[in-house]
């Protein structure tokens, strides 16, 4: 069984992507574009993107904020002072 994995740099994802570099690692990070972490160089981590460039969802929306989690919590209205 043939085992053959291509992978292409940070830069080369991102501008396929249309993506910052920075961009593209915190995808990676998240675990949201599949990739490796080689080794770090230097205190900065050397990743490689698979090269179906295939992301995952995420959660669709905003992110609730803290007022609005809060009220959530409070039963739905908030009291104004």
């Amino acid at each position: 069984m043939k085992f053959d994995l291509e992978f292409i740099d940070v830069a080369k994802a991102a501008k396929l992507l249309r993506l910052s570099p920075q961009r593209v690692r915190v995808l990676l990070a998240k675990g949201r574009l599949q990739g490796v972490c080689l080794a770090s160089a230097g205190g900065r981590a050397i990743w490689r993107v698979h090269a179906s460039l295939i992301r995952r969802p995420a959660k669709p929306g905003r992110p609730a904020t803290k007022r609005r989690t809060a009220a959530a919590v409070n039963g739905g209205s908030e009291a104004k002072p």
